[in-house]
């Protein structure tokens, strides 16, 4: 433990649940999956780019850090009290947002990569939720108020 009684990011990774850790192993497959979707579907069509892979890889990249993220700081908040946990969410999904607006501002204003390439994976990690969703029976999971 750190001064501020904090565990640092070896400890917490070290002291991962391991359901956490197969959640994201499994979103973070169906968004290979999906991407690997994406360029087959354009290249059947003929639309297939290398920009576009880069730019979809981008997004890719940038969606798996944002859930590798959003977990850590999910974790981080469970011990805390209600207050402090959601502040931690609030100030996390305010911090993770913007680091994507400005991925996909970056992807848009360099040549190497499709401007409409890079958000498109971002959504890849809700459809994987909602696919897991679908594939229990259609029964949401259940949320647990912090």
């Amino acid at each position: 433990m750190t001064v501020q009684n904090q565990p640092t990011c070896e400890e917490t990774m070290q002291t991962s649940d391991p359901s956490l850790l197969k959640e994201i192993k499994y979103i973070a497959g169906w968004c290979l999956i999906l991407v690997a979707l994406l360029q087959g579907t354009l290249l059947t069509v003929g639309l297939w780019a290398p920009d576009i892979l880069l730019g979809s890889l981008l997004g890719l990249i940038a969606a798996l850090l944002n859930l590798v993220a959003m977990a850590y700081t999910l974790q981080r908040a469970a011990g805390r009290g209600q207050e402090t946990a959601g502040r931690i969410l609030k100030a996390s999904s305010a911090l993770r947002r913007l680091l994507l607006f400005v991925i996909c501002l970056v992807g848009g204003a360099m040549p190497c990569f499709r401007w409409w390439a890079v958000p498109i994976p971002l959504f890849f990690p809700r459809l994987a939720v909602t696919l897991r969703t679908l594939g229990k029976g259609g029964r949401p999971m259940k949320r647990e108020r912090l």
